[in-house]
């Protein structure tokens, strides 16, 4: 039997990072044209590659739960996770990682409905 540990299941998660990302930039680019509009495609990578980093230490791995954090970052900020009291109090629950992901999105969302966040909001199910 093969054992295939976390560690080695990140490492092979992170191979995939730059393919993500490319994927991410139009999107990006579509639903938050304010917030990218001054920010060439190389840079905007480099933060998707740091909020894909800063996703998995949260235990993120899902595409899902990775872009929707990606999305909480364009939203509330790229330090969202730590300026944001409901994001943090959220992000050190004990909790696993599938509830802290749908929990923090819904979250998010509410907030984005007060208006407390940045730009507008990706409807849900625009493509992944």
């Amino acid at each position: 039997m093969i054992v295939i540990r976390d560690s080695q299941m990140m490492l092979l998660a992170q191979a995939e990072w730059p393919a993500f990302a490319a994927r991410m930039v139009p999107r990006l680019r579509q639903h938050f044209p304010n917030v990218c509009e001054s920010i060439g495609d190389p840079e905007l990578t480099d933060i998707i590659i740091v909020g894909l980093q800063r996703a998995g230490a949260y235990g993120f791995n899902k595409r899902r739960d990775l872009s929707r954090f990606i999305n909480l970052m364009f939203i509330f900020g790229h330090q969202f996770d730590h300026t944001e009291y409901w994001a943090r109090t959220i992000l050190t629950a004990d909790l696993a990682a599938a509830q802290k992901a749908n929990q923090l999105y819904a979250e998010g969302m509410d907030h984005e409905a007060t208006g407390t966040g940045l730009s507008k909001v990706i409807p849900e199910g625009s493509g992944n």
